[in-house]
């Protein structure tokens, strides 16, 4: 996998292949009934043979075994899982504790007798398979975070590369893996991924600093360099015959280059891709993306062969099977997944490009998605808690400290109601036109958190065909002049209709906007969310759309307990976070996957520290981030947190005197920590009297 950090931004994104190329000569299986994916079968469309679930921990690594019987995954819960790639079989083959943090990358030895993982906690690990003991056999720390890992074909060398910091390229003697360590002078950013030549000889790394750069193993210095991608690389790989190398980047670009030479065979414009990977047969290039899709091209022709979508909202990681019969995927929704041809006749497809329509929703048994609703459910509860948002369904209530609860009853249809386009693009608003599950969205030019949600909104929008519902928007309590100009810089042909004196929302009861309302096919109201619609209300909202027979019948998550720590940030080294001194003010950024920084400072007994967490607006009185700040002792111990339960756009710890001499830490974090659903930039200052 790979992270990619940009303008003081760290942008997570995942890149694993198969550790084995098509010249290792490593056995492989063949799937009865099921045939390669190629770019003349690939319009037949793909089917989703199996959903892996990982309990709602993101997944980041992904690899397939040599022989194709086994995907391995690594999670942010910090365990490696096996599966059977059979498809039969939806429980874990093996499921191990392999590091205290997130895992960004594995790979598997070429005989599949070793598999080697790292992560955010900086160790190299490798284990022994089949039955991996609770001890590695090999472990290495790195300092910094590992981020990309690969066998060489041959067996001999294993190589990760690193950021954070030093942004290395570190290579192990594979047979003797104790024997010695080989650092190269890699490149001036995170290095997102590493690929061995077919003949074992070179290697290949992409980095965050733009560029490509190819080595043979006996020099400290690349031999080339490929510079065009105008971002941060996050994917670059050989094709299965070795003649071409295919790149992709922050640009919105794959690149085609020729491995012999270097130079450009083609560019394929496209969007923001997080990894790619090649079919066997090299005749289709897969590209994951941010929007949970998977696009398939032509590398020879740079059509667009098909579109899946994968998981909602980010692929994290795409890798084909050996025999090139399956292709695997991971996502931020906590799934891994299975795709092979031909399509079984239970799956629905698109008439026209063939491909499947898929969401969140739609795979594994009932009582899989009756728990994936109550985890999203209770990760908008704390959130709520917290933002004084509020959320009705058949749960129940899911948190608020403020009396803005909507009072028209769960399960009524709206009474018919017309509403007037706004311009001249959409018609009007007319319920009685309502087809299938409608997200109704109340908002204003003039409402910041409004114009925050939209952009996740208008994503949904404009592509109706691969969600459950469809969006309409209705312009409440605005000018026309103003809702018309905010409008421009809007994607086109939204379903926009305008309410100026809020009538429709007034007949809701709600009385503070941006509301979302979910309407299920016969107009009736199934959910409420009153403030910010955030990725996690959108799966929800997906998953209540995709199965009205099953969300009337979960639980209420509100009595649960609440966590001892808001956030759990499992084991920290001090040694490695980054000096803060008294009275020093940085800033920083948190997002989706880079929730947390550890800061360091010597303090000694009787020390009276304050510590101020800042949320910089992204707008005038406009705050993206939920800050958070945690104090920990010498030896990894909370020894203060800031308050949980009223959302303010700065976070803090007043007066704590130090109980004795030491390193001491700070974790400038977000509410919620890996769960949270905030992110944005920060300042921090800490005072020691």
């Amino acid at each position: 996998m790979k992270h990619l950090k940009s303008s003081g931004l760290i942008c997570i994104f995942l890149i694993v292949f198969s550790a084995v190329s098509a010249a290792s000569g490593a056995p492989r299986m063949q799937s009865a009934g099921r045939v390669p994916i190629t770019a003349e079968n690939i319009s037949a469309g793909l089917a989703e043979i199996a959903t892996f679930e990982h309990g709602g921990d993101e997944v980041f690594a992904l690899a397939f075994s040599p022989d194709g019987q086994r995907i391995a995954t690594g999670a942010s819960d910090g365990r490696i899982r096996l599966w059977d790639t059979s498809g039969e079989n939806l429980d874990p083959v093996l499921s191990w504790p392999a590091h205290d943090l997130e895992i960004y990358a594995l790979a598997f030895a070429p005989d599949g007798l070793r598999l080697a993982s790292t992560g955010w906690d900086g160790w190299l690990r490798v284990w022994e398979l089949p039955t991996p003991g609770p001890w590695p056999v090999f472990k290495y720390l790195l300092g910094e975070p590992g981020y990309s890992l690969a066998y060489s074909p041959d067996g001999l060398w294993l190589a990760l590369g690193t950021g954070y910091a030093a942004n290395r390229l570190l290579l192990w003697p594979a047979q003797d893996i104790q024997f010695s360590t080989q650092v190269l002078r890699s490149h001036y950013d995170w290095v997102t991924e590493i690929v061995f030549s077919a003949d074992s000889t070179a290697l290949m790394s992409a980095s965050a600093d733009g560029s490509i750069r190819e080595w043979t193993l006996d020099d400290t210095e690349p031999f080339r360099v490929l510079s065009g991608h105008a971002a941060p690389v996050s994917s670059a790989l050989f094709s299965p015959d070795g003649s071409v190398i295919a790149s992709s980047g922050l640009d919105g670009a794959i690149r085609l280059w020729d491995a012999t030479s270097g130079q450009p065979l083609r560019v394929i414009k496209t969007g923001y891709v997080s990894q790619i990977a090649y079919s066997p047969d090299g005749s289709v290039i897969a590209a994951g993306a941010r929007d949970g899709k998977v696009t398939f091209w032509s590398p020879l022709t740079g059509e667009e062969l098909g579109t899946i979508q994968a998981h909602y909202p980010w692929v994290n990681g795409i890798a084909f099977s050996p025999d090139g019969t399956l292709l695997a995927t991971t996502g931020e929704d906590g799934t891994a997944k299975l795709w092979g041809i031909p399509v079984p006749a239970s799956t629905r497809a698109d008439p026209v490009g063939g491909t499947e329509i898929t969401s969140p929703s739609q795979s594994g048994n009932d009582a899989e998605i009756k728990a994936q609703m109550e985890l999203d459910a209770l990760k908008i509860h704390l959130h709520n808690t917290r933002s004084g948002d509020l959320t009705v369904w058949a749960g129940g209530t899911l948190g608020t400290y403020l009396d803005v609860k909507p009072t028209w009853p769960l399960f009524s249809a709206l009474p018919d109601t017309a509403l007037p386009g706004l311009g001249t693009e959409y018609a009007g608003f007319n319920l009685n036109e309502f087809e299938r599950p409608t997200l109704v969205n109340f908002w204003a030019s003039w409402c910041g958190p409004c114009v925050q949600e939209f952009p996740l909104l208008t994503e949904v929008a404009a592509d109706p065909a691969q969600h459950a519902y469809d969006v309409v928007f209705v312009n409440s309590w605005d000018e026309k002049g103003p809702a018309l100009e905010f409008l421009l810089n809007q994607p086109e042909g939204l379903n926009v209709a305008v309410d100026p004196e809020g009538a429709l929302l007034n007949t809701l009861g709600s009385i503070a906007i941006p509301t979302s309302v979910l309407l299920d096919a016969d107009h009736r109201v199934i959910a409420i969310h009153v403030g910010n619609y955030t990725s996690v209300q959108a799966a929800l909202f997906e998953r209540l759309a995709q199965n009205p027979d099953l969300y009337t019948t979960v639980k209420d998550v509100t009595a649960q307990p609440a966590p001892d720590h808001f956030v759990e940030i499992g084991s920290v080294d001090l040694a490695q976070a980054v000096r803060i001194t008294s009275d020093e003010r940085l800033r920083g950024a948190l997002s989706g996957e880079n929730w947390l920084t550890t800061y360091q400072f010597e303090g000694h007994a009787g020390d009276v520290v304050t510590v101020r967490l800042e949320a910089l607006p992204v707008r005038m009185n406009t705050y993206s981030l939920e800050p958070y700040v945690i104090l920990l002792t010498p030896d990894g111990r909370y020894l203060a947190e800031s308050s949980d339960y009223l959302y303010e756009p700065f976070a803090q710890i007043q007066h704590i005197t130090l109980p004795e001499d030491g390193l001491y830490g700070v974790i400038a974090t977000r509410y919620m920590g890996a769960e949270g659903i905030s992110q944005g930039e920060y300042s921090l200052r800490l005072t020691v009297q």
